[in-house]
């Protein structure tokens, strides 16, 4: 299932021009660096408000992780950020990675105007929030886009922190918890953030 909508469908079939590539301040050395990793072509990005803000391309689930780890090795350093912009899109279940000029996660949420508007939560207050738990506890951001985030602890707090934070997962973004906001609620989010480090954000 699609959860977030395909916003590239409409400018996917379309490569990016040099022009473009220039004016979105991706030089030829990491296009090079790019491509030696993804091994594809550049397709415009859009945030929701269909401005083209950055690159993207396709790859399968399965490797998304992967390229956009590898990625980060390689570009963040020069100030270009991946992440997963979009899953399980068309009939091939792919993944759509995303490519920004800014090594800064929390301009990405801006640029992609990340929010719970439907919470009332403003991108601003997304921003804030997330800044407060990554001064305690660093994360990265692995996906993103409009009304989603995801985010990878590399280490995690002891448990009773751990549960601190569930809570207040559960409060800032309640379709983060597949159930109530109760007891079993607050421990299977333990359960699963000690399984995999991470917090999947989405305001439906």
């Amino acid at each position: 299932m699609n959860l977030f909508g395909n916003l590239f469908k409409k400018k996917e079939r379309e490569r990016i021009s040099g022009e473009t590539l220039q004016e979105l301040g991706f030089n030829e050395e990491v296009q090079v660096l790019i491509k030696e990793v993804a091994g594809m072509e550049f397709y415009p990005l859009e945030n929701y408000h269909e401005v083209t803000i950055g690159i993207s391309f396709k790859c399968s689930q399965e490797e998304a992780e992967q390229l956009v780890d590898q990625l980060r090795a390689e570009i963040q350093p020069l100030g270009y950020l991946p992440f997963i912009a979009e899953t399980d899109v068309g009939r091939r279940s792919n993944s759509i990675i995303g490519i920004v000029k800014t090594d800064s996660p929390f301009e990405l949420l801006k640029i992609l105007d990340t929010n719970g508007d439907n919470y009332d939560i403003s991108n601003e207050d997304v921003i804030a929030k997330l800044k407060e738990w990554h001064q305690r506890n660093p994360f990265t951001v692995t996906g993103a886009n409009f009304d989603w985030v995801e985010i990878a602890f590399e280490k995690l707090p002891a448990r009773a922190e751990l549960t601190a934070l569930a809570k207040e997962v559960t409060v800032f973004c309640p379709d983060a918890v597949e159930f109530d906001e109760d007891e079993v609620s607050i421990e299977e989010t333990v359960k699963s953030l000690e399984k995999t480090k991470k917090i999947f954000l989405w305001w439906d």
